[in-house]
């Protein structure tokens, strides 16, 4: 294959923005937990359960602030324009960076002038809270348009120093609290200081990478006309996004309508589904990286096509089997000593959420594969394909929580996302399947019933026998490949130690 394709050279770039991105979702998942941890130990279940409502509502707001420009859209169509040599690219970045930031704004003065709305919603939730927080919509905007950039330009060392910063200080900064015996509102204002210092970081890299690729960012770039035409094609990118990005957010807020129970016993419920899905999120810490890389290199190919297709499905036979090793090990893992950790980690009243926490686990899993079949489908022109089964997969998850949560609480939002996750995946297959071949379909049914034959032994009552069924049977099938497995580890530590 030629110009920068799945030559060495284009592996090695794969490989170390698959590294980067890894190490970037890992320190900000880890930040984000442990203050989750932190907030739980010193200001308890009911702040913590406010204080997650109100970032979710956040987060909704920022969701609906880029249509998919400073995301996936924006990452495709900079990667593409790239390829091509085109001089478009300049107005792409400009509308990239510009229009998102633009919207937030919009929305964040929203949210500051309804602030006294948005408190009656929940009760413990202070509407001058609401409105100080309001000003995180446009800082996380911005910081997320210069992450499209960097990923768009497959230059994710930058990336380290945006959103992970932003966690790491917010994280550090409840210590501070807790430490000085500060009120549950100082949070609030040391956050807002960690997302202006993330947000100046993440200004001075987008300035070096505008100097190193020759691009100049112009408000005047912007045509309203091209704007808008790019807005519409974005929109099926974002809804893929938004399904990916906003699930626990609007599970949480379903939880907070829904969920037939005393006040108390509500907000310890989306205090504990937030737990649940962070810890669930451990297989993603590897699924995300991947396909944050895969889109951008699999568009540039895209635009360079001889013999691209043979080489997408060898990079999906090889991520999905890492993928579903991580993911298997992960499950066996929570099976056998899930109980211990939560009790280890929290108070006794989240003793009760390992069903939540391993059904969360198996989504999570079959969610990671659906990623890699939505980075292939979205750069190769199956966007809308995408967005369909994205709002199937929400319909869905909506219709069953609607009859599980009033009454069954955490575990019937996780069944729910469970039952999503599957029509999602199962849809997506049927498309591949019909426009391409079965991508990394033989190493995904491996998983699948390994993950069967795990839960097979948890029910048994042989908890302390499914981590042996995990590596049997992934040493059979040759779902773990121990020299594959060693040549990941060798490239990943000559990145890191190299830099190449």
């Amino acid at each position: 294959m030629t110009n920068g394709s799945y030559t060495p050279d284009g592996a090695r770039l794969l490989a170390s923005n698959i590294v980067y991105s890894t190490v970037s979702i890992v320190t900000g998942s880890i930040a984000l937990f442990v203050g989750n941890w932190a907030v739980i130990h010193w200001y308890g279940s009911d702040f913590h359960g406010n204080l997650v409502w109100l970032i979710s509502a956040i987060q909704i707001a920022l969701m609906a602030s880029d249509f998919g420009l400073a995301n996936k859209a924006g990452v495709r169509t900079i990667a593409r324009l790239r390829g091509q040599g085109s001089d478009q690219l300049d107005q792409a970045v400009s509308s990239v960076i510009y229009v998102p930031i633009f919207v937030a704004a919009v929305l964040a003065g929203c949210m500051f002038m309804f602030g006294e709305i948005l408190a009656d919603a929940r009760p413990g939730v202070d509407a001058s809270l609401v409105r100080w927080a309001a000003s995180w919509i446009i800082l996380s905007a911005g910081i997320r348009a210069c992450r499209a950039v960097a990923i768009g330009c497959e230059r994710s060392f930058n990336i380290l120093l945006m959103i992970p910063l932003a966690e790491t200080l917010k994280t550090t900064w409840i210590f501070v609290c807790a430490a000085a015996n500060l009120p549950g509102e100082a949070v609030f204002y040391g956050w807002t200081g960690a997302w202006v210092v993330a947000l100046a970081v993440s200004l001075v890299r987008l300035r070096t990478l505008l100097r190193e690729f020759g691009m100049v960012v112009s408000f005047t770039a912007i045509r309203t006309a091209d704007t808008v035409r790019v807005v519409l094609e974005a929109l099926p990118f974002h809804v893929q996004f938004v399904g990916l990005v906003g699930l626990p957010f609007i599970l949480q807020l379903i939880l907070g309508s829904w969920y037939a129970a005393e006040e108390s016993t509500t907000r310890l419920a989306i205090s504990s589904f937030q737990v649940c899905f962070s810890l669930a999120l451990i297989p993603r810490l590897l699924g995300m990286p991947i396909s944050t890389s895969l889109l951008p290199r699999i568009a540039h190919l895209s635009a360079i096509p001889e013999d691209g297709h043979a080489q997408i499905g060898v990079i999906l036979q090889q991520l999905t089997r890492l993928l579903g090793v991580a993911g298997t090990l992960v499950f066996a893992l929570l099976c056998t000593w899930g109980p211990a950790l939560l009790a280890l980690l929290y108070p006794a009243e989240y003793a009760g959420a390992t069903v939540t926490l391993l059904i969360l686990v198996a989504a999570i899993g079959i969610d990671n594969y659906s990623l890699q079949l939505d980075q292939v489908l979205m750069a190769t022109q199956y966007a809308k394909i995408v967005a369909f089964l994205e709002v199937l997969r929400y319909g869905t998850l909506i219709l069953v929580a609607w009859f599980l949560v009033p009454e069954s609480g955490t575990t019937g939002a996780a069944v729910s996302v469970l039952v999503g996750a599957g029509i999602n995946v199962a849809g997506k297959i049927a498309v591949t399947c019909r426009t391409f071949s079965p991508l990394g379909l033989g190493p995904f049914a491996q998983t699948l019933f390994i993950g069967g034959l795990i839960t097979a032994t948890l029910l048994s009552g042989h908890a302390t026998m499914c981590m042996p069924v995990w590596l049997i049977g992934a040493l059979v099938l040759r779902l773990l490949r121990p020299r594959e497995i060693w040549s990941w580890v060798l490239q990943a530590k000559r990145i890191v130690l190299t830099g190449a």
